[in-house]
């Protein structure tokens, strides 16, 4: 796009004798950028807001432990019926070998 009005401004800069005339770019408005001041660091400790992403993430954190938990007591109730039944078959093998 600044191509083509480069062009067209190129074409209309030429006078009669077709000797083309130099026309300069127009001056591009240059701003400065101003940043707003750094926030201190105890204003960004007491103003912590918490949105939906933050209660979200603490039920989901909840849940989580809930279902570590609820494996962790499957898994050691499955242990403690394993050692009771080896320790009853170690028992019936003894009494077996006896007879």
């Amino acid at each position: 796009m600044e191509r083509q009005q480069a062009r067209n401004a190129n074409l209309e800069a030429t006078d009669k004798s077709g000797a083309p005339q130099t026309v300069s770019p127009p001056a591009a408005e240059t701003t400065k950028a101003e940043l707003p001041p750094a926030p201190h660091c105890y204003q960004i400790t007491c103003k912590a807001e918490k949105d939906w992403r933050d209660r979200f993430k603490f039920w989901a954190e909840i849940a989580g432990l809930a279902v570590v938990i609820a494996y962790t007591t499957f898994a050691a109730l499955q242990w403690c019926e394993m050692k009771n039944a080896t320790q009853a078959s170690n028992k019936n093998f003894r009494v077996d070998q006896r007879a």
